[in-house]
């Protein structure tokens, strides 16, 4: 055998084990903190079969029969428990508050079960985790709505069981990245489609080639960076966090499976109005404090993005800045006491962070949102 093959051959198989190697040792170094739950789930495709899916379910901080449970609804993007460790610590330590959130499907330590073309996946599973957690974490919740479509999820739960909610607080409400670009352009959603296909398929490819190349052969820490982040926050969970959400097979898998059936079907999928936008009926008894982390100065943001002021690309995001903004402000409109926050363009103001797009990517924001919450819905009691 020619000595170079021989040496591609042996550095294959170094990078293919150093891969496994180290999806091995992270299921080996992090595990369960939580506890699993069993769903029993009818397929919407077909309500006659029912699937069995498991969640993990992580709840800490103490126990009081008097005050609501703190539930964090991580969105359906691909994120997890682990993504709010901060903010779960934050309320379970500064203000002895019991806080639950759960892994989603594919995410943490939950594995995928059912399949990813039954849009139960999309809206529901909440639902579903409320009931099957009953018998231990009884609430009525205080519902935190993260990153994607947290608060869209936790505004479907206040429709469906509003007997469970106490209180609303979505963090930075999106509107649709495509149902964006189809109301702004003025298309429909057959002349939506294509251009949703094209980008979504961009990404698909993408995560093909970190599921089958960066996570198999280790080179994940080259594709989104290393721990020591300085942002994560406890910082010490940070490696712990990126294992979970990033380094292992399933959450990428689940990724590229949901883009596929998006690229084949954009019109009953991403185009799709969401229970927010098509069905404003919300208790007028459940306060919603909406957290909105969207620019202020729309100029300064198209310069920030390095948008030429005059450019289609910076009146569609001046657009879509301001569509999250009456986004998150409606929300605050249907229901008594209710109000709405949003960050400041260019400096802290009243303890308000500088508005950079996420409310939990750093300790003062996290911190931020947690005070919020408990000055607004710490003192009601059950």
């Amino acid at each position: 055998m020619p000595i170079i093959l021989y040496g591609v051959l042996v550095s294959f198989l170094i990078f293919l084990l150093g891969g496994a190697g180290t999806i091995a040792y992270g299921w080996r170094q992090y595990l369960p903190r939580g506890k699993f739950y069993t769903l029993n789930l009818p397929l919407t495709s077909d309500p006659s079969t029912i699937i069995k899916q498991s969640i993990h379910v992580y709840c800490e901080g103490p126990y009081n029969i008097s005050l609501p449970i703190i539930f964090i609804e991580v969105g359906g993007g691909g994120h997890s428990t682990s993504d709010v460790y901060g903010l779960m610590n934050y309320f379970s330590t500064q203000y002895q508050r019991r806080v639950c959130a759960y892994d989603y499907p594919a995410t943490g330590w939950t594995r995928l079960d059912i399949p990813l073309n039954d849009n139960i996946l999309l809206t529901n599973l909440p639902l579903y985790i409320l009931d099957a957690i009953a018998s231990d974490e009884p609430g009525p919740y205080i519902f935190i709505g993260t990153m994607d479509d947290g608060p869209s999820r936790i505004y479907t739960i206040a429709l469906e069981k509003p007997e469970k909610v106490i209180s609303l607080v979505p963090l930075q409400y999106s509107a649709g990245e495509f149902i964006n670009l189809m109301n702004y352009h003025k298309w429909t959603p057959q002349e939506t489609a294509p251009v949703t296909s094209a980008t979504l398929a961009g990404r698909r490819d993408l995560g093909d080639v970190i599921r089958f190349l960066a996570v198999q052969w280790g080179f994940m820490p080259l594709f989104v960076g290393g721990s020591g982040s300085d942002t994560y926050i406890p910082a010490n969970l940070e490696p712990e966090k990126n294992f979970l959400n990033l380094y292992h097979e399933g959450q990428w898998d689940m990724q590229v499976r949901i883009l596929e059936s998006q690229v084949l079907d954009p019109i009953n999928t991403v185009l799709v109005p969401t229970n927010w936008e098509s069905n404003r009926s919300l208790n007028k008894n459940i306060p919603v404090l909406a957290l909105g982390n969207s620019p202020t100065n729309l100029n300064e943001a198209c310069e920030e993005a390095e948008y030429p002021l005059d450019s289609d690309d910076c009146l569609y995001y001046q657009y879509s800045i301001l569509q999250d903004q009456e986004y998150m402000y409606n929300m605050t409109i249907m229901s008594d006491n209710s109000v709405y926050i949003n960050c400041n363009n260019t400096e802290v103001i009243n303890n308000a962070p500088v508005c950079n797009g996420d409310w939990l990517g750093s300790g003062s924001t996290i911190y931020y949102v947690g005070d919020l919450v408990m000055k607004y819905f710490g003192n009601i009691t059950i």
